[in-house]
């Protein structure tokens, strides 16, 4: 337990480190990363176990680090919610401020009610947004190559609200090329478990019904924006479902649209270290090829009825059959 406690600290100490920075990244001239990666989508996805492979080819840093610190947070959204703008903070968001729900609007921002105060897209750029935005990333990469007095890694986050706000994102790094993953799951191992189970849309004093039928919206409102990407450059989709059933193929894939040498040895193995401060260790090794049965299984079947019902047209599209 005491341990734990200390693991806990850590790993907030690290999250904050990026604080320290921020001061010589704005007067630094230092450009950023050529082909930033964002891994984007809804979250309970699998995108975890995506980041730390692609961080532990060496060629990425996170907001907390990079190959060997692979267990860090990795979505600016939350970690750097102090120095973005509303647009940019993600799941803790510093609005709407709506008295019946909290402000850790997990599973839920992307819900009818939420989603216009989230979703934004190229003709909501403004200049202080994208000043902040490129600190942001600056900052990251200024706390993990300050010693080195420059920057070689090349940026990645897994902010997945970012889903909402990949054209914005591209206007804004126009000039070094952004690449975006999106990953996708069954809503059937999700939603029931978003709305049940330890998240923030499950925290809210809502009704189970009520939580259901936002986490719903939720994924579908996701889904109707993934569809505008299915056939651009700078964007690439997957099921998490074929990424586990054939890791090393499905990686290589991600390794090769963003322009990344592919090694079997950046798959989990059971012998990395995470990184002291490092929290979900069980998101790494050993990768679950049959990723949905342990949630699908607890679906009652009211829940069933009414996620098959009204998520049909994602299904189909996903061929989740």
């Amino acid at each position: 337990m005491i341990l734990r406690k200390i693991n806990f600290i850590l790993y907030h100490l690290r999250r904050m480190s990026w604080v320290l920075y921020v001061l010589p990244s704005f007067f630094s001239r230092k450009k950023i990363s050529n082909k930033p990666v964002f891994i984007v989508g809804h979250q309970g996805n699998g995108a975890t176990l995506v980041s730390r492979i692609i961080r532990k080819s060496g060629s990425f840093m996170t907001v907390t680090g990079g190959k060997n610190y692979l267990g860090g947070a990795d979505e600016m959204q939350s970690v750097m919610g102090l120095l973005l703008t509303h647009k940019f903070t993600g799941i803790i968001h510093k609005y709407p401020k709506v008295e019946s729900f909290s402000r850790r609007n997990g599973w839920f921002y992307a819900s009818n009610k939420f989603i216009n105060y989230f979703k934004f897209d190229e003709n909501d750029y403004d200049e202080n947004d994208s000043k902040i935005f490129k600190l942001a990333l600056k900052t990251c990469l200024m706390r993990n190559s300050f010693l080195k007095n420059k920057f070689k890694s090349r940026f990645l986050d897994k902010s997945q609200s970012y889903l909402l706000k990949i054209d914005l994102i591209k206007k804004i790094l126009n000039d070094v090329n952004p690449k975006f993953i999106i990953i996708v799951r069954n809503p059937l191992a999700t939603c029931w478990r978003a709305s049940k189970e330890k998240t923030g849309l499950s925290n809210q004093k809502v009704n189970l019904r009520t939580r259901l039928n936002m986490s719903i919206e939720h994924w579908n409102n996701c889904f109707s924006e993934i569809k505008k990407y299915q056939n651009t450059n700078d964007v690439i989709i997957f099921r998490i479902e074929d990424l586990v059933a054939d890791i090393e193929n499905g990686m290589a894939k991600i390794f090769k649209f963003i322009d990344c040498s592919f090694e079997k040895e950046f798959l989990p193995n059971g012998k990395e270290k995470l990184g002291y401060g490092s929290l979900r260790g069980e998101r790494w090794f050993p990768v679950r090829k049959e990723v949905n049965n342990h949630r699908i299984e607890v679906v009652p079947d009211w829940a069933k009825k009414i996620i098959l019902e009204r998520c049909k047209n994602g299904m189909n599209y996903f061929n989740y059959n």
